[in-house]
């Protein structure tokens, strides 16, 4: 889709990228996430100790995920070529960035070029679904900020223009931290990308039109966030015992204050004001925490989170237990990575290079479980190379280094056929 109106385009760029939702999201996943439930008393009278007792379960939620995300190599008529593109973008060591921008924003987007793929968040990228094919990208905008200077690049299906904010003294980039509208633009180059569509493909972990996670625990969180930030007033408050003294005696705090070999003395009074002292009870804080543990099992089944990452003060559930309990867990990374596989596969075609990534098996097993499953697949006839990238995640170099090992050299072959020959058998 060729565009006529740049400025519409650089105007949506920014405003996707800039988005108040991605923020948010992303606040969600650091732990720094909004005080809503304090009045404004208590927010500043803990200000700092909340913020330090947040328990970030959307943070665990995410990077449960991306632990078990891994692409060990690439299968297929391209693979050494896919896996030299892979190295060259440093994606072996960068490549959980790539799936927690797309696990905390909803999206992300890799950017083809003649020279590779590249991975950029959605607070950077913006690419808008062609209105006749939702699945197809009309045009894409990146907009960012180098040095002291705004800059916006646009894709459509032939060319890639580059733009850079005017008017924009050092003073005022270091004190602006949005960028300007598209009047205050200004082109800097325009040139073909050399692709027969947008050079820019959308990720959506999700699915289509999938909801990020952060969307659906982030209130659960803000729950388990007001049920501490009310047992932590409570403790400060009324979890310990308390004395009030009704007297018409003039009391200063240490006179009341129980102290070791010390007693309190007070003035009886006369009939008409005797003195007394009442005691108040203790807070029970135990059904704080029976309420957080409520709303932390809500989120782990609406996170798909196996339960055995929960700290657990019983026995350890057997090799088998935690295999069906992270079922629906290890279901949903199988879904982030054919998702970004499917999106890796198209940038890769983008460059003519016909490569599948190979993904590290999200299931935990011990290794003897996996020897164990390899030598029965062996013994039903299936290539011991298919069951040792399957269960053992070895990459492809591996499976060439130990093929090497496995198959004899040229000599060994031609000794062995020479000491298996029946005559000379017979003469020995």
């Amino acid at each position: 889709m060729l565009l006529e109106d740049y400025q519409d385009a650089i105007d949506q760029t920014i405003a996707f990228t800039q988005s108040r939702a991605l923020t948010l999201r992303w606040n969600y996943y650091v732990g720094n996430q909004p005080k809503i439930y304090l009045t404004p008393k208590l927010a500043e009278t803990f200000r700092a100790l909340s913020d330090s007792l947040t328990e970030n379960y959307c943070g665990f939620a995410v990077n449960s995920r991306v632990h078990r995300m891994e692409i060990n190599g690439w299968d297929g008529d391209g693979a050494v070529t896919a896996q030299e593109l892979w190295e060259q973008d440093h994606f072996p060591l960068r490549q959980d960035a790539f799936y927690r921008w797309g696990l905390v924003h909803g999206h992300a987007y890799i950017a083809v070029t003649q020279d590779g793929v590249h991975a950029n968040p959605a607070n950077v990228m913006y690419a808008q679904p062609d209105p006749d094919d939702w699945m197809a990208v009309a045009w894409a905008g990146k907009c960012w900020v180098e040095g002291n200077t705004w800059y916006v690049s646009v894709w459509d299906d032939d060319n890639v223009r580059r733009y850079e904010a005017r008017g924009q003294t050092r003073k005022q980039a270091r004190t602006v931290t949005t960028p300007p509208g598209a009047k205050d633009f200004k082109l800097l180059t325009e040139e073909r990308h050399g692709f027969e569509r947008v050079p820019v493909i959308a990720v959506n972990p999700y699915g289509y039109l999938g909801a990020p996670l952060i969307d659906q625990i982030s209130p659960i969180q803000d729950r388990i966030n007001k049920i501490t930030a009310n047992k932590l007033v409570a403790a400060e408050f009324g979890a310990f015992k308390q004395r009030v003294f009704f007297t018409r005696q003039e009391v200063t705090p240490e006179a009341i204050r129980q102290q070791p070999d010390t007693a309190i003395v007070l003035d009886p009074g006369d009939s008409e004001a005797r003195a007394s002292v009442q005691e108040l009870g203790g807070t029970d804080l135990h059904n704080y925490d029976d309420a957080k543990n409520s709303e932390v099992d809500a989120l782990f089944t609406i996170a798909s989170l196996p339960k055995h990452m929960r700290v657990n003060a019983g026995s350890d559930a057997s090799g088998e237990a935690i295999k069906a309990d992270e079922g629906p867990f290890v279901e949903a990374i199988i879904d982030h990575q054919r998702e970004f596989g499917s999106a890796l596969q198209q940038a890769f075609q983008m460059l003519d290079v016909d490569a599948n990534p190979v993904w590290r098996d999200p299931t935990v097993n011990d290794d003897l479980s996996n020897a164990k499953i390899v030598e029965t697949l062996v013994g039903a006839g299936i290539p011991w190379q298919v069951a040792a990238v399957k269960y053992l995640g070895m990459t492809p170099t591996e499976i060439e280094e130990a093929q090497a090992l496995v198959t004899p050299s040229p000599v060994a072959q031609q000794t062995n056929a020479f000491l298996s020959n029946p005559l000379l058998a017979d003469e020995l």
